[in-house]
């Protein structure tokens, strides 16, 4: 009877080998080393978008600002764009929480919503009546914010 073949067995850019005490995979030199690098850059990349609220309060008070003139000058339209955008990013995922996910929403809007520059203005305020908190996450703030103009009924 002949002996099993021991060579590795290719499948992809992996070697796997054949023998069952040996399944494991190798790979070359350098596609571990682009792995490597792709971690590294996938750990910074939080780093490098994370924002906190005297970021929040330069957009978002753009916005406000924007709102309250009558000025056309959208030379500003990028962070009040981000904002609106952020605004409606945390409504809507409060919104799934609420309905579609049955679980604890972070703050419960008037049934007929709010409108973006609503809820940025209720953000700013915020912001600027506790600035020693800006130092925070902008996410973070932006939820506390929201709760505390819209807190949830509880038992009911």
């Amino acid at each position: 009877m002949a002996e099993p073949d021991k060579r590795p067995a290719t499948l992809g850019r992996a070697v796997r080998f054949k023998s069952c005490d040996e399944q494991m995979y190798r790979f070359n030199a350098p596609e571990a080393g682009m792995k490597v690098i792709l971690i590294v850059l996938m750990l910074l990349i939080p780093a490098w978008c994370y924002a906190d609220g005297n970021e929040l309060l330069k957009r978002c008070g753009s916005l406000v600002s924007y709102t309250d003139s009558e000025s056309s000058d959208i030379s500003l339209s990028g962070e009040m764009m981000f904002c609106a955008g952020f605004m409606q990013g945390i409504t809507n995922m409060n919104l799934l929480y609420q309905l579609v996910l049955k679980s604890d929403a972070q703050f419960c809007l008037p049934e007929w919503g709010i409108s973006n520059s609503y809820a940025a203005r209720i953000v700013v305020k915020h912001l600027r009546d506790y600035p020693e908190e800006l130092h925070r996450n902008e996410f973070v703030l932006a939820i506390w914010a929201l709760n505390v103009a819209f807190p949830c009924k509880k038992g009911g």
